[in-house]
C-alpha cells in the first residue's frame, strides 16, 4: 500500500495511496462485521450472551467496539499525516530554495510553496526556529535525534491504550472462567440430599457455570485477537510515517540547515 524507496542518485522517493492506511482498517472492520453477522445468523451470539450470567461478555464487547472506534480515528489521523508528509517530500524535492517561517506557524519556500499543516511541519517549524539564530550547527545531529524521538513518541503513544485493552480482554476472559467455576462449585456445596429434583438443579447450575467459564474465555480470546490485529496494522503505518519523517529531516531539512538555507520572517 505504501512504499519508501531510495533512488541511486541519492534522492528518496515516497509513494503512497491516498488514505490507504484508513482503507486497510475499513476493509478489516468489514471482514469482522461479516464474521459477526454470520455468527449471529447461526444463533451463536444469542447463546453466548444468554448463557453468561456474569455479563462479562457484554463488557468485553463494549470494550471492543469502543476501542475499535479509537483505532479507526487514529488510523484516519495517521493516514492524513502520511498524505501530508508525502506532499512535504514532493515540495522539498522540487524546490531546493531557502525555507522560512511565518508568525502563523507556517513553513514556506522562497517560491511561495507552503508546507501542509501536520505534525511534521510543526516539528520542522520548531527546528528552523532553533537554527535560524545563534544555534551552532554542531548541535544538529543531537537535535535531529531528539526531534525524531519526539515525533515517534507523539505518533505511537496513543496506541498504548489499544494494546492495554487487548490484554485486559484476555484477563477478563480468565476472570469469567474463575467465576464460572465458582458457580459450578457453589451448586455442589449446597446439596442436602440426592433426590432427582435436587440433582436436576445441581446439573442446571453446573451447566450455567460452565457456560460462563467457556463463553467469557472465548469472548476474551476472540475479541482480544481482533483488536490486537487492528493495532498491529496501526503500528505498522505509524512506523512507516516515522521512517518517512526521518528521511525528510535527514535528507532535506538537515541539508538546508547545513547550507544555511533557513530563515524566519
Amino acid at each position: 500500500m505504501y512504499s519508501v524507496l531510495s533512488s541511486k542518485q541519492g534522492a528518496s522517493t515516497l509513494s503512497t495511496s491516498k488514505h490507504g492506511a484508513f482503507l486497510v482498517w475499513v476493509i478489516l472492520m468489514g471482514l469482522i462485521s461479516f464474521l459477526a453477522f454470520f455468527v449471529w445468523d447461526q444463533g451463536f451470539l444469542g447463546i453466548m450472551y444468554a448463557s453468561d450470567k456474569s455479563y462479562i461478555t457484554f463488557f468485553i464487547t463494549a470494550l471492543f467496539l469502543g476501542t475499535s472506534t479509537h483505532c479507526g480515528i487514529h488510523t484516519y489521523c495517521i493516514s492524513k499525516e502520511i498524505n501530508a508528509t508525502t506532499v512535504i517530500w514532493d515540495l522539498l524535492s522540487k524546490d531546493s530554495s531557502k525555507l522560512s517561517t511565518k508568525k502563523e506557524g507556517l513553513v514556506t519556500t522562497v517560491k511561495g510553496n507552503i508546507l501542509p499543516e501536520c505534525l511534521l511541519s510543526e516539528h520542522i517549524f520548531e527546528m528552523i526556529q532553533k537554527f535560524s539564530g545563534t544555534k551552532k550547527i554542531s548541535n544538529l545531529p543531537k537535535e535531529n535525534s531528539n526531534l525524531i524521538n519526539s515525533f515517534s513518541d507523539q505518533i505511537n503513544n496513543p496506541h498504548d491504550i489499544g494494546w492495554f485493552v487487548s490484554e485486559t480482554m484476555l484477563k477478563l476472559g480468565l476472570l469469567g472462567t474463575v467465576i464460572g467455576f465458582v458457580i459450578m462449585l457453589s451448586s455442589v456445596t449446597d446439596i442436602s440430599s440426592l433426590d432427582v429434583d435436587v440433582m436436576q438443579d445441581v446439573l442446571s447450575n453446573m451447566s450455567a457455570g460452565m457456560g460462563v467459564a467457556l463463553f467469557t474465555t472465548l469472548a476474551g480470546l476472540v475479541f482480544g485477537m481482533l483488536l490486537s490485529t487492528q493495532y498491529y496494522f496501526l503500528d505498522k503505518f505509524s512506523n512507516l510515517l516515522v521512517v518517512m519523517a526521518t528521511k525528510i529531516i535527514e535528507l532535506q531539512i538537515a541539508t538546508k540547515i547545513t547550507h544555511g538555507k533557513i530563515g524566519s520572517n
